[in-house]
């Protein structure tokens, strides 16, 4: 069997490419340039090799590559460089515990790296060639060379998307690892907790957010979905909130157009004036304040 690049890695770097402009791929698998390390597969590797050493290192497919070359502009290179740094030193964050260490560069000058030995340890700075002001280098722990969760992961950090599972406490884990199986009881055999706590509860968040930002338009699609895969008592449920919002909206639209109404036809005198001081003379002002105050109020009201 020949080495090869993991379908996992190279769906990130496409990912990776089409999220960052400038960005292209530079390279997965080793070539003569690279004859140790991550980007070659354990099964070519000497025990002595430092990318085969760690127990993660030494578990998963030994045909794999576990290293990702993408080369970028100045701009997008300081960019993703920072995100990873800012992420690696989070100890809140545990997206990076899939990467064993990365290069790129701050400020297009310097070489900046960090690398550590295990999903929880301690990050230590680390450098390496100058071409890494170019191309960010990322290798990842060999067990997870294939995983799309930990590809998932990486993508975040590099898009500059939020930490996974923020907010979301342990009842809301527990509730959700167990309302997937019994939902979907066909996916419980292909689709982990983890994978369903990672994406499907980040897509719910992602919906929540985008139904607080765009309002009752995008919530009548959201509940005529709901209704069609969720049951009665969940769409009639939807469909209750959506009246309430719709009429909260309607509210709060009539009393701002009052407002309005108020502020205009109130200024109504002092149009009339501006627009006499404008004209000749003989201008009836009271009558003109008069038909715009009224003109302006029925306009606004319709």
């Amino acid at each position: 069997m020949a080495e090869y690049a993991p379908s996992a890695i190279k769906w990130l770097a496409a990912e990776w490419i089409a999220a960052i402009g400038s960005a292209a791929m530079s390279g997965i698998v080793g070539d003569r340039n690279h004859r140790y390390g991550y980007h070659r597969a354990r099964a070519v590797l000497p025990p002595s090799d430092y990318s085969v050493r760690l127990a993660d290192d030494r578990a998963g497919d030994a045909w794999a590559a576990s290293a990702l070359d993408i080369k970028m502009n100045a701009a997008a290179m300081a960019t993703v460089t920072a995100r990873l740094r800012a992420a690696a030193l989070d100890p809140d964050d545990d997206r990076p515990r899939f990467i064993r260490e990365f290069y790129g560069t701050l400020d297009g000058r310097a070489v900046f790296g960090l690398t550590h030995d295990s999903g929880g340890g301690a990050w230590r700075h680390a450098t390496s060639d100058n071409t890494h002001l170019w191309h960010v280098h990322i290798s990842f722990f060999r067990r997870h060379a294939t995983s799309m969760d930990a590809m998932r992961a990486v993508l975040s950090i590099i898009t500059g998307s939020s930490r996974r599972d923020d907010d979301m406490n342990l009842d809301d884990k527990i509730k959700l690892s167990a309302w997937i199986p019994d939902t979907w009881p066909d996916l419980a055999d292909t689709i982990s907790v983890r994978t369903a706590l990672g994406s499907g509860y980040g897509h719910a968040r992602q919906a929540k957010d985008m139904i607080r930002d765009l309002g009752p338009q995008v919530l009548a699609g959201q509940a005529a979905i709901l209704a069609a895969v969720a049951g009665d008592d969940v769409a009639a449920t939807v469909r209750a909130e959506l009246d309430r919002a719709a009429e909260r909206e309607r509210a709060e639209r009539q009393a701002e157009r009052a407002e309005l109404v108020d502020a205009l036809t109130g200024s109504a005198d002092e149009i009339a004036a501006a627009v006499a001081a404008a004209l000749p003379d003989r201008v009836d002002v009271t009558a003109l304040a008069a038909a715009l105050g009224a003109e302006l109020g029925r306009r606004l009201s319709e």
